[in-house]
């Protein structure tokens, strides 16, 4: 159960931040859209208003419908842009394997972000998609006014790492046999049979959970690529080149313990962390007014005022 979980992974402190430059407004429609990005018809999505925050997808595969689900609360107070990874939702198919990776992820941000014609943006990462989060705010320093991550670590821990080679074995037997449309299936049970029971500790937030997943798409072999090949072979982010402010958001009942994410913290320079009391990985629907406050006011923006 534990391996589920870093798969899938991959008391409040005050806020005290120096903010290095206004945020950027720019006007985008809502609404659905294609666009072609690195020779591939990628889905995105516009949903609300104010600055723009990007979604960093998670590599492990699932459609943007997941994250929005996840996510929505924040349309309220930001412009969230969503895209479906190749080979996911109305993206089109993956042509190879290597398809699937954080590298082309990051790719086709980047590229949807210049499209879009966005000189810098919030950029928002999960989990998994935290850490390709850090990555492209390595990458393109100047492309990130602000990072806001949650539940995730600037690096692969070596037990976890361990545990990988195993835990591939142990799908590639599973799937043994199976047409696409299983394997599909396989993925899906995993994501909505064992991930809550693990994950998510309160029915309310189960359901709510399963009514957003229910409209993803899903991949079981993104998973397994992120498995064999991503996870155990990521690089670890160096925080002291992650100079933007970084809002670190970590749940009490997480299995990615506040203690680990307040070690991230204390190598970011200028990062600000907190932690949901009563959250577990999926904080922004365990706790949703705690962390919409703590986004308003890491936006500079005061949390009981109206917009």
């Amino acid at each position: 159960m534990r391996m589920l979980i870093i798969c899938g992974l991959l008391m409040a402190v005050p806020f005290s931040f120096s903010y290095s430059a206004p945020l950027q407004v720019v006007a985008l429609e809502n609404g659905s859209f294609e666009a072609q990005l690195n020779g591939f018809r990628i889905h995105y999505e516009v949903r609300g208003s104010g600055p723009v925050c990007m979604v960093m997808p998670v590599s492990w595969g699932m459609s943007h419908e997941g994250m929005r689900g996840f996510l929505q609360g924040l349309e309220a107070h930001l412009t969230m842009v969503y895209f479906d990874p190749r080979g996911l939702g109305r993206s089109e198919a993956v042509r190879g394997e290597s398809d699937r990776s954080m590298a082309n992820i990051r790719a086709d941000f980047d590229a949807l972000r210049q499209l879009l014609g966005l000189e810098r943006v919030i950029l928002l990462g999960w989990s998994n998609s935290g850490m390709n989060a850090m990555r492209y705010a390595e990458e393109h320093a100047g492309a990130v006014s602000r990072l806001i991550l949650l539940h995730t670590l600037h690096k692969m821990l070596p037990e976890w790492k361990q545990g990988m080679s195993d835990y591939a074995a142990e799908m590639r037997e599973q799937m043994q046999g199976k047409s696409e449309a299983e394997l599909d299936g396989m993925m899906r049970e995993m994501m909505t049979e064992q991930w809550p029971a693990a994950m998510i500790h309160n029915a309310g937030v189960r359901d709510a959970y399963l009514e957003f997943i229910a409209g993803a798409d899903v991949s079981w072999h993104s998973y397994l690529y992120m498995v064999e090949h991503d996870a155990p072979g990521i690089e670890d982010a160096d925080p002291q080149r992650l100079t933007m402010p970084a809002l670190l958001v970590a749940g009490r009942h997480d299995e990615l313990t506040p203690e680990l994410m307040g070690g991230m913290h204390a190598e970011l320079p200028n990062s600000t962390f907190i932690v949901l009391e009563n959250s577990a990985h999926f904080g922004p629907i365990e706790d949703p007014e705690a962390f919409i406050d703590a986004v308003r006011r890491f936006l500079g923006k005061d949390p009981a005022a109206d917009d």
